[in-house]
């Protein structure tokens, strides 16, 4: 909550009373991870959490960063991460995904310049639906080692 501070003798009564009734709390936008049952790391590369010295970063299901990522060209691989959220920042065409017990990508979303997505060493993926539009740029998708893996219809077709 903010407190403010007004020289009431610089303001007309009537505005006075007009700014009281306004209310002072202000609240921080809502995280889109909110409703994810993870205690983990949600790997985003998002301008909203992640800075761009660090296009890619970690946050919680509050959107607080908890490490960020400076990554060159060959570091595409990213490992212990339980869910993934909005990734239309990554700079690269690959990304790898391992060493997970379960990741959910029911929000994830892709650059248009990814090519290839990888999953390796991930016992459960939660896609969720997978719209077409959002895996129409991806030529290759793998599912490296899954020791259980279901997968959507949409990309069976």
């Amino acid at each position: 909550m903010f407190i403010l501070q007004v020289a009431t003798w610089m303001m007309p009564r009537r505005f006075l009373s007009l700014l009281l009734l306004l209310p002072l709390v202000v609240t921080a936008a809502e995280c889109p991870y909110e409703s994810y049952a993870t205690d983990g790391a949600i790997l985003v590369a998002d301008t909203t959490y992640c800075l761009s010295t660090a296009p890619v970063c970690a946050v919680d299901t509050s959107c607080r960063r908890l490490l960020s990522h400076k990554i060159s060209r060959d570091q595409v691989k990213f490992s212990g991460y339980s869910a993934l959220g909005n990734l239309t920042a990554y700079p690269h065409d690959e990304l790898y995904i391992g060493n997970a017990s379960y990741v959910n990508a029911n929000a994830m979303e892709l650059p248009s310049t990814l090519l290839t997505l990888s999953f390796d060493n991930v016992t459960a993926i939660s896609l969720g639906v997978v719209y077409s539009d959002l895996i129409d740029n991806i030529t290759e998708l793998y599912s490296l080692r899954p020791l259980t893996s279901t997968w959507s219809y949409a990309l069976l077709t």
